[in-house]
């Protein structure tokens, strides 16, 4: 049996979607992890290109091997910031892919054995070995072992056939004398020697292996040691018998040609015999997973124990409705022409399934003053991650903001049935005395949050110099003077390095928004927001922030410290 699949990282999921995040574990066995020097091998696949190749050794207690390839998949995510202004769909294969493993495994092709006994009356030897590969009709030498009957040389001895296997033991035809251990080395069996012209190593010898009897497990590379005999010893006929190098491997009908750089003699007679690969074992690629997929997004350590796929995707056929990838508050204010987007998990992605995106604004009252809605387009269905815009910039010649005071957005099927959750917009709409300072940022789920800090904003201009001192006086030829002129410059700038530092402060804020924003504080991706499509990279530099507790303040006010990423430019001196 080759390796098998234990568990695939999405197992007890109804849908083959995790984030990348909280690790990709996969477990193999195989049937032969008892084997010498014994290698689980994994060829990592993500959307269809090999990624990389990785050995594990078996777990000791259950010999199992554990694929985590999450670091993996991670390398090849990241969520697009979308710099548009319209209300619909966009999407990519960048905010999340599809991975499968191919898995194998290596070992020694060595085997141990533990007991020596008696068979047929003493004139066969039953040898106990976990994990073996042989069948009736191989042929074996025994080495290393407890008891000189039983240890053997490649060349000048003999080899034994196996006669019998069961899972655990194999009999071979050399007569018992005691009781040993040691190791077992397995040979493959060629019936026939076949000339094979080389470009540059000339005439070589390859040796026929029926392929339709046994499939060759000696690769290109190889070791191999020769013997143009079967036990017992046919003497005074030597052939090829030496220790060559696999330099080819070709396919001729049924049968296997294992050329090696064993020169080619005519006179050499067509007896067949054994060939044993000294190398390791490397059976690559023997199970392919079924393939699975990850976004951009991770959970915390409570949330993910509880983590469901169906509470996140949105469907066509929901059993709930779907939330979109963001921890942020389901009523949030945004001012006028502000940009925002909200991600989510589109999961029937078939030309036969469309979602549709709802927006409805309303007055203070809950007067409903217009709706607007967008179908996702044929070409975006694809996508598996989505964003759609949903700000009042996105909408404001789309959906009318006139008297209105709040607006909603949710996502409905084709039968007008709602399948997501609905995000409340409150209209912000207050003239405040201080420069509003937007914030954008990676949230934990792999989506975008934005938040406005409305209160005042303080900002810095870190300078760092670097100076030399210049000799002020010289030599001038025309005037004979050693001296200096008035303006000429002693200590001299020759680079500035500057820096422009913000901090701003929240107006007060609730519970459910003070949990929110510590996703800002920690995000390794923040932009500030200075218009439409203008978005500056910062670098938050706050080292800790005190999250507020409604039992013992039932308001907060937060404020942020941040860096912006590029340097101001300046001249040398």
């Amino acid at each position: 049996m080759a390796v098998s699949i234990l568990k695939t990282p999405s197992e007890g999921q109804t849908k083959p979607m995790m984030p990348a995040y909280n690790g990709l574990p996969y477990i193999v066995e195989s049937d032969k992890s008892k084997r010498l020097n014994y290698k689980y091998i994994a060829d990592v696949y993500v959307n269809g290109v090999k990624s990389v190749t990785l050995k594990h050794n078996q777990d000791l207690t259950n010999q199992i091997g554990i694929f985590d390839v999450g670091r993996v998949v991670e390398n090849t995510l990241k969520t697009r910031r979308y710099d548009y202004t319209t209300p619909g769909f966009a999407g990519d294969t960048t905010a999340y892919n599809n991975y499968y493993i191919k898995f194998g495994e290596e070992y020694e092709r060595y085997l141990e054995y533990t007991q020596a006994q008696s068979y047929g009356g003493g004139a066969q030897t039953r040898l106990t070995s976990f994990q073996h590969n042989l069948r009736v009709g191989d042929f074996v030498v025994l080495q290393n072992n407890t008891n000189s009957d039983y240890d053997f040389d490649f060349f000048g001895n003999i080899y034994f056939e196996v006669l019998l296997t069961t899972a655990n033991t194999f009999i071979i035809d050399k007569p018992w004398t005691s009781n040993s251990s040691g190791l077992v080395i397995e040979g493959e069996h060629f019936t026939d020697n076949y000339y094979y012209s080389h470009p540059t190593l000339g005439a070589l010898v390859g040796f026929v292996i029926p392929e339709n009897l046994r499939p060759t497990n000696i690769n290109v590379g190889d070791t191999v040691v020769v013997s143009n005999r079967k036990a017992p010893v046919v003497l005074g006929v030597q052939g090829y018998d030496g220790e060559w190098l696999v330099v080819d491997i070709i396919t001729d009908g049924l049968n296997k040609i294992i050329v090696t750089n064993c020169p080619w003699n005519t006179s050499t007679s067509l007896v067949p015999g054994v060939i044993y690969a000294k190398d390791k074992y490397k059976f690559e690629n023997q199970i392919q997973s079924s393939t699975e997929y990850s976004w951009n997004g991770g959970l915390q350590y409570k949330d993910y124990l509880s983590y469901d796929i169906d509470d996140f995707y949105i469907s066509s056929a929901p059993s709930s409705q779907g939330r979109f990838l963001t921890n942020g508050p389901k009523q949030r204010s945004i001012r006028e022409e502000q940009v925002e987007y909200l991600s989510l998990i589109n999961w029937d992605n078939t030309n036969s399934f469309n979602m549709t995106a709802v927006f409805k604004s309303y007055t203070s009252d809950g007067t409903l003053v217009d709706t607007y809605t967008i179908n996702l387009g044929t070409s975006t269905k694809q996508w598996k991650v989505l964003q759609v815009g949903v700000g009042t910039e996105n909408l404001n010649t789309y959906l009318d903001f006139t008297n209105a005071s709040y607006y909603t957005f949710y996502i409905q099927n084709s039968l007008t049935t709602q399948i997501s959750e609905e995000i409340r917009f409150n209209i912000d709409r207050e003239c405040y005395r201080y420069e509003q300072k937007r914030l954008m940022w990676l949230n934990r789920l792999g989506g975008w949050d934005f938040y406005t800090f409305n209160l005042r904003s303080d900002k810095t201009i870190d300078i760092n110099r670097s100076e030399f001192k210049r000799n002020l006086r010289s030599y001038n030829s025309t005037t004979e003077l050693y001296n200096y002129s008035m303006g000429d410059r002693g200590r001299t700038t020759y680079n500035v390095k500057a820096g422009l530092t913000e901090t701003c402060f929240s107006n007060w804020i609730l519970k459910d928004e003070m949990e929110w924003l510590e996703e800002l504080y920690t995000s390794p991706e923040v932009y500030l927001v200075e218009d439409t499509n203008s978005m500056l990279p910062i670098n938050i530099t706050d080292d800790s922030v005190t999250l507020g507790n409604t039992k013992n303040n039932r308001l907060v006010s937060y404020s942020i410290t941040f860096k912006h990423s590029n340097d101001r430019v300046i001249q040398r001196g």
